[in-house]
Protein backbone atom coordinates (compact mmCIF):
# COMPACT_ATOMS: atom_id res chain seq x y z
CA UNK A 1 0.00 0.00 0.00
CA UNK A 2 0.85 3.73 -0.67
CA UNK A 3 2.84 5.18 2.20
CA UNK A 4 1.03 8.05 3.84
CA UNK A 5 1.98 11.77 2.72
CA UNK A 6 4.76 14.02 5.29
CA UNK A 7 2.57 16.07 6.67
CA UNK A 8 4.27 19.23 8.24
CA UNK A 9 2.39 21.91 10.14
CA UNK A 10 2.86 24.90 9.04
CA UNK A 11 0.98 27.40 11.25
CA UNK A 12 -1.46 27.00 14.35
CA UNK A 13 -3.62 29.88 15.14
CA UNK A 14 -5.18 30.16 18.71
CA UNK A 15 -8.35 31.86 19.27
CA UNK A 16 -11.60 30.90 20.65
CA UNK A 17 -10.80 27.48 19.06
CA UNK A 18 -7.49 26.09 17.39
CA UNK A 19 -7.11 25.99 13.77
CA UNK A 20 -4.00 24.02 12.53
CA UNK A 21 -2.79 24.48 9.32
CA UNK A 22 -1.01 21.52 7.41
CA UNK A 23 0.20 20.19 3.98
CA UNK A 24 -1.63 17.70 2.84
CA UNK A 25 -2.20 15.15 0.09
CA UNK A 26 -6.02 14.53 -1.79
CA UNK A 27 -7.60 11.17 -0.31
CA UNK A 28 -6.05 11.73 2.84
CA UNK A 29 -7.71 13.15 5.53
CA UNK A 30 -5.89 14.71 8.39
CA UNK A 31 -7.01 13.55 12.05
CA UNK A 32 -5.78 15.57 14.98
CA UNK A 33 -4.63 13.62 18.31
CA UNK A 34 -3.38 15.22 21.51
CA UNK A 35 -1.93 14.47 25.01
CA UNK A 36 -2.21 16.17 27.97
CA UNK A 37 1.57 15.25 28.97
CA UNK A 38 4.49 13.33 27.08
CA UNK A 39 4.42 10.27 29.19
CA UNK A 40 2.89 7.13 27.67
CA UNK A 41 2.89 6.40 24.19
CA UNK A 42 -1.39 7.10 23.66
CA UNK A 43 -2.27 9.62 21.36
CA UNK A 44 -5.98 10.63 22.02
CA UNK A 45 -8.34 11.91 19.05
CA UNK A 46 -10.30 15.15 19.10
CA UNK A 47 -13.57 15.00 19.02
CA UNK A 48 -15.47 16.98 17.05
CA UNK A 49 -13.20 18.67 14.86
CA UNK A 50 -13.58 19.74 11.00
CA UNK A 51 -11.13 19.63 8.34
CA UNK A 52 -10.84 20.67 4.62
CA UNK A 53 -8.49 20.38 2.24
CA UNK A 54 -7.90 22.95 -0.54
CA UNK A 55 -4.66 22.82 -3.20
CA UNK A 56 -2.73 20.60 -0.70
CA UNK A 57 -3.49 22.84 2.24
CA UNK A 58 -5.43 21.08 5.43
CA UNK A 59 -7.42 23.11 7.70
CA UNK A 60 -8.18 21.38 11.05
CA UNK A 61 -10.47 22.84 13.40
CA UNK A 62 -11.23 21.86 16.78
CA UNK A 63 -11.87 23.30 20.80
CA UNK A 64 -9.68 24.29 23.05
CA UNK A 65 -8.16 21.28 25.61
CA UNK A 66 -7.65 23.42 28.51
CA UNK A 67 -10.78 22.50 30.00
CA UNK A 68 -9.76 18.31 29.21
CA UNK A 69 -6.22 18.16 30.42
CA UNK A 70 -6.65 20.73 33.26
CA UNK A 71 -3.62 23.07 32.05
CA UNK A 72 -2.95 25.12 29.13
CA UNK A 73 -0.34 22.96 28.42
CA UNK A 74 -1.67 20.32 25.63
CA UNK A 75 0.52 18.50 22.68
CA UNK A 76 -0.70 18.35 19.58
CA UNK A 77 0.06 16.15 16.24
CA UNK A 78 -1.55 15.46 12.95
CA UNK A 79 -2.23 11.82 12.03
CA UNK A 80 -2.96 11.25 7.73
CA UNK A 81 -5.69 8.43 7.41
CA UNK A 82 -6.26 7.64 4.06
CA UNK A 83 -9.81 7.87 2.74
Amino acid sequence: PASPPTVRIVHIAVGQNVVVTSTGTNGWSAIPEFKCDLNGTNWTTIAPFTNSFVVGTNITSFDRLEAVCGSPTVFLRIRNQKN
